[in-house]
């Protein structure tokens, strides 16, 4: 707005359709949201943007912008025209049913007005995750003696609920008051019926896979920082500059395409599927480990941990070691975690 006070701008909302169809159909089900604010000397508004994963490599089609929205502040409608804008408030739309399924990851930084949006769109049942960069954040500068980054991705990445109180209790003993309390109530929240997962556990505990992306908002963070030079520019430049790396992206997409004619399987995952089709793996049950089968020719059941903490191994062929028929079979020694 100039100095006269006069509104030269309105706002737009805009979707690369042909962009959101191809990552509705084969994109990895990873969706992020967030705002970032001009840089103009005289607009002064904010940006929604809607960044698709597509696949996990560093150097490639990783994250692909879908939607673009404008507001003058970071309004709850700024995400709700997102949402609208890719046609995720309509019931048919292929997007929207994906976002829906409980394994896809629908991502913020945590801000209300997304998460009102979210859920009004895809419906409360939807957990919607938030990004654990902006909870570590938070958290270090609430704490102003004993922050230990390491600390916080070790409560961040905990695979249990033991490793998880275990690292909270160190964060207690460690952290600043203020910080501590300020993680105690985002795990606590976390874990609700209408709370916004940020830790491995909560992900695991509703269903949602991050995709190795442990919990971060990064996606629509590295857009944004690639839309830095851009922003500087009034809002209808900085469309263009957004459409012209829309198109790039979409050439990529074609020749990537082009490549896999007649292919079931990209090269990539090909070679992955040829090495690993018939391996083994090895799981966690319980609180306990289950160790790698020794004798793959030989049908293993697993048993519940006995009263000291043991797992065992019992072979389908010696089933009449309760007899005394066979007293080869031996309990594990390796205790579980």
């Amino acid at each position: 707005m100039p100095r006269n006070g006069n509104k030269y701008f309105g706002g737009y909302e805009i979707c690369a359709t042909g962009i959101r169809n191809f990552v509705a159909k084969v994109g990895i089900p990873f969706y992020s949201f967030d705002a970032c604010f001009s840089k103009h000397l005289f607009y002064k508004g904010v940006y929604g943007n809607l960044v698709a994963l597509v696949d996990t490599k560093a150097d490639s089609l990783t994250n692909v912008p879908v939607a673009l929205t404008t507001e003058e502040s970071e309004l709850e409608s700024l995400y709700s025209g997102l949402f609208k804008v890719s046609e995720c408030n309509n019931a048919d739309s292929e997007l929207a049913k994906q976002m829906k399924e409980p394994l896809s990851c629908v991502i913020g930084d945590g801000a209300s007005q997304f998460f009102n949006a979210a859920q009004r769109t895809l419906g409360f049942q939807k957990s919607i995750a938030t990004c654990s960069l902006h909870v570590k954040e938070n958290a270090r500068k609430r704490c102003k003696t004993g922050w230990n980054e390491k600390l916080f991705w070790r409560l961040q990445t905990a695979r249990s609920r033991r490793e998880r109180d275990g690292a909270r209790a160190t964060i207690e003993r460690t952290f600043s008051p203020a910080a501590v309390n300020y993680l105690r109530a985002e795990l606590d929240r976390e874990m609700s019926d209408r709370g916004r997962p940020w830790t491995r556990f909560a992900h695991w505990h509703k269903g949602i896979c991050t995709f190795g992306r442990k919990g971060t908002n990064n996606p629509v963070e590295q857009e944004h920082s690639r839309q830095v030079p851009h922003r500087h520019h009034e809002p209808n430049r900085f469309l263009r500059s957004w459409l012209e790396s829309n198109r790039d992206k979409e050439n990529v997409i074609l020749e990537a395409a082009d490549k896999l004619v007649g292919k079931i399987l990209t090269p990539w995952a090909d070679r992955i599927f040829e090495n690993n089709h018939d391996a083994m793996m090895t799981c966690r049950i319980g609180n306990g480990n289950v160790m790698p089968i020794i004798n793959p020719d030989a049908a293993v059941e697993v048993v519940e941990p006995n009263a000291n903490g043991n797992l065992r191994e019992v072979h389908r062929s010696r089933r009449n070691i309760e007899n005394g028929a066979d007293q080869t079979s031996s309990r594990c020694k390796h205790r579980g975690r």
